[in-house]
């Protein structure tokens, strides 16, 4: 799908600027700087949280494989080597998203209030570009 970019959102092709303003009127206005600052914060907030998860996690997962490794009776078996895996793959992939949306919401608060020069603008495209 085509889209088109306004001077607020980005909305699927072929809706005119008569149906954009209908759209804010059923949907509300655009997203203001006091909502990029709520959502900053929470993003925040999140990524913060998830760093407590993850170390928690992987210190678990770390203990578990040296004792594995010990091959006492009282180690951990393999299927708990891969519970480990598996719990410390999907919360670090929730950091990394939680990381990318405040990166993606911190940029719109900067562009909101006019903190963002051109040449900062398109810096901030070239990793993204690749």
């Amino acid at each position: 799908m085509e889209v088109i970019v306004t001077d607020h959102d980005v909305v699927p092709f072929g809706i005119t600027r008569d149906g954009l303003a209908e759209m804010h009127e059923v949907f509300g206005p655009p997203v203001q700087e006091e909502d990029c600052l709520m959502f900053v914060r929470a993003w925040a907030e999140a990524a913060l949280r998830q760093v407590g998860r993850v170390r928690e996690i992987r210190t678990t997962s770390e203990v578990n494989s040296r004792n594995y490794d010990r091959n006492e009776d009282w180690s951990p078996t393999e299927d708990d080597l891969a519970r480990d895996f598996r719990a410390l793959w999907t919360e670090e992939h929730a950091l990394v998203w939680a990381a990318y949306q405040l990166e993606r919401w911190t940029h719109r608060l900067q562009e909101k209030r006019g903190a963002l020069r051109k040449r900062e603008q398109e810096w901030l495209c070239v990793p993204r570009s690749g």
